[in-house]
């Protein structure tokens, strides 16, 4: 293990090659000025090119690029999981194969980590959209599609805020102490995640400076697809508030 602090990045994907070699060309060039990194995509049995994408990525990157296969197409929870288990070193941030890492993105989460005694720090997105398209939206649609943005220094997010799963920097020792993303939550197993993170006593931090764009497909902003996502993050909640509080809830 390098002396010095190192982070696994971790990608969970199915199927989506063609956005995921832009996300690891992103990825592979981050400012590294006291730390090292890895990048490790685990593959839910994806039935395109994904392998091949990570393999020809991998052989020209200046980092290590690793791909790890999760057979079996057993949910998100259990490719999150599966990703804490391939971790090396101290540090683990999830990153979603539909985005794009700005160069000083790793640094900044890190350096919020470092400065707070943080050991959960989440980053913001910006939609990656033509102006006139992102003009259309309103600020619940541009929540529903991933948009979050930190004004000011690092803060600690409270209430219902909960940074995104796509960006955010988790400790080892977290997950030693909580265990891992519960397989009854899968497609909101990072959720209730972050809600036992809270539950523990852990602060969630802001890193407003670590931005990614998230990739938006057009489909993406025509209202089936709002009335299909705010039905999916319903139930999930639903699922949450039952778990926490029974069924009268």
């Amino acid at each position: 293990m390098d002396e010095k602090t190192h982070i696994t990045v971790a990608i969970c994907t199915y199927t989506r090659a063609n956005y995921l070699k832009r996300c690891l060309e992103s990825l592979v060039r981050q400012e590294t000025p006291d730390f090292t990194y890895e990048v490790v995509v685990v593959d839910d049995a994806s039935t395109d090119h994904t392998r091949e994408t990570v393999e020809a990525a991998a052989a020209d990157a200046p980092v290590t690029v690793r791909y790890v296969l999760q057979p079996g197409r057993e949910g998100l929870a259990h490719v999150r999981n599966r990703a804490v288990a391939e971790m090396r070193g101290d540090w683990l941030v999830f990153f979603d194969d539909d985005q794009l890492a700005d160069p000083h993105w790793l640094r900044s989460l890190l350096a919020v980590a470092r400065e707070r005694d943080a050991k959960v720090v989440g980053g913001p997105r910006r939609l990656h959209l033509p102006e006139d398209a992102l003009a259309r939206l309103g600020p619940v649609t541009r929540s529903l599609l991933g948009e979050s943005f930190y004004d000011g220094p690092p803060a600690k997010l409270s209430g219902k805020e909960l940074p995104t799963t796509g960006n955010l920097l988790i400790a080892r020792a977290i997950f030693d102490e909580l265990g891992h993303f519960d397989p009854k939550f899968s497609g909101n197993e990072d959720t209730e995640f972050l809600h036992r993170v809270r539950r523990a006593g852990h602060d969630i931090w802001t890193a407003p400076e670590a931005m990614c764009a998230h990739l938006i497909p057009k489909y993406r902003t025509e209202p089936a697809y709002f009335r299909w996502t705010s039905l999916r993050w319903g139930h999930g909640f639903a699922k949450i508030d039952h778990q926490k509080h029974g069924r009268m809830w």
